[in-house]
């Protein structure tokens, strides 16, 4: 009986960050001066299957993020809006993902990803050109709203992104040192 009033107090919460999502949505839709919104959907939305779309995405689509914003290979009627899939009901993360939807409407081509710039978003997202726009922004917007829970774990996140980022930065850069060397030593030996 006890578990059991848990879980709904659990359901209630869930239903609440769903609901408070939901009333932003318009507002952030504004802020961003967007004609109009993507598929949005939420990770209990039982009436799609979310891992549908994460499939025909391919292995691109991160199964670990909070949200998502998908555009490319999606199913019609979809395919010409987009889908944002929001695993974490948060302010936050549909700012962001909202964010990345006016980048694709403006054609931004950051999203689109050849070797080199899928070497850098995999090894530095936090520095891609177009997740520090929507970081800023889905930052920008909590505080403004005044969500200060959110606000402070979102900042804590972006800080927690930002240090293992930075290690990659640092470990890429002793690796470019080290092969450097290499060629230089291989040169002068040539030379000999």
């Amino acid at each position: 009986m006890i578990i059991g009033k848990y879980i709904n107090k659990s359901k209630e919460l869930k239903m609440s960050a769903q609901y408070k999502c939901r009333q932003y949505e318009q507002s952030i839709k504004a802020a961003l001066n967007l004609k109009g919104l993507p598929k949005i959907l939420y990770a209990d939305n039982k009436s799609v299957s979310i891992s549908a779309f994460v499939k025909a995405y391919g292995n691109r689509a991160d199964t670990k993020a909070k949200g998502l914003f998908l555009h490319r290979k999606l199913p019609f009627p979809f395919n010409h809006k987009g889908v944002i899939i929001i695993r974490e009901d948060s302010v936050a993360t549909l700012a962001h993902e909202l964010m990345h939807y006016k980048q694709w409407t403006m054609k931004n081509h950051w999203l689109r990803r050849g070797p080199f710039k899928t070497a850098y978003y995999n090894l530095f997202y936090y520095f891609y050109p177009t997740e520090v726009e929507a970081f800023d922004f889905a930052e920008q917007f909590i505080k403004t709203a005044n969500l200060n829970d959110e606000y402070l774990y979102y900042r804590q996140l972006r800080q927690a992104l930002k240090r293992n980022n930075f290690k990659s930065l640092i470990v890429v850069a002793i690796l470019c040192i080290l092969v450097g060397m290499d060629i230089y030593y291989l040169l002068k030996d040539l030379e000999s």
